[in-house]
C-alpha cells in the first residue's frame, strides 16, 4: 500500500511463550515531518517492559541510532541494532527482537511506507 501523503499503521507484536500478544502499536508517517514516535514493547512473562524508545524522523536530520531492547527472564539483551537513514532511500533496515523463555520469536512483518520509496523494512519481533 502506497498512499499519498500520510499512512498510519499498526503493528502487533506477540510476547511471551503463551502466545499473548502487547497493544497495538500505532506509526504515523506524514510527508511534512516523518514523525516516528514512541514504541514500546512489552517482555518477559512477569509484565515488566522495555524502556520507551524515542524515534524522530525529521527532513533535516533523519537520524535512528541504535536500539537494544532487552528480553528474556534472564535478562539478556538482543544485539545492538544498526539503522542507516540516507536521504535518497531513507530505509529501515532489519529489526530482530527475541521474547519469550523458549526463545521463540514471532514471524516476520513486511511494512512498506512510500511516496514512491521510503521502505520500512522487516521487522521480526
Amino acid at each position: 500500500m502506497r498512499p499519498n501523503g500520510m499512512q498510519s499503521r499498526v503493528i502487533q507484536i506477540r510476547y511471551e511463550s503463551d502466545g499473548v500478544q502487547s497493544e497495538l502499536i500505532q506509526n504515523y508517517f506524514a510527508s511534512d515531518c516523518m514523525q516516528f514516535g514512541v514504541i514500546q514493547i512489552r517482555y518477559r512473562s512477569d509484565g515488566m517492559q522495555s524502556e520507551l524508545i524515542q524515534n524522530c524522523f525529521a527532513p533535516d536530520c533523519m537520524r535512528f541510532g541504535m536500539i537494544q531492547i532487552r528480553y528474556g527472564l534472564d535478562g539478556v539483551q538482543s544485539e545492538l541494532i544498526q539503522n542507516c537513514f540516507a536521504s535518497n532511500c531513507m530505509r529501515f533496515g532489519v529489526i530482530q527482537i527475541g521474547y519469550g523463555s523458549d526463545g521463540v520469536q514471532s514471524e516476520l512483518i513486511q511494512n512498506c511506507f512510500a511516496s514512491d520509496c521510503m521502505p520500512f523494512s522487516v521487522i521480526q519481533i
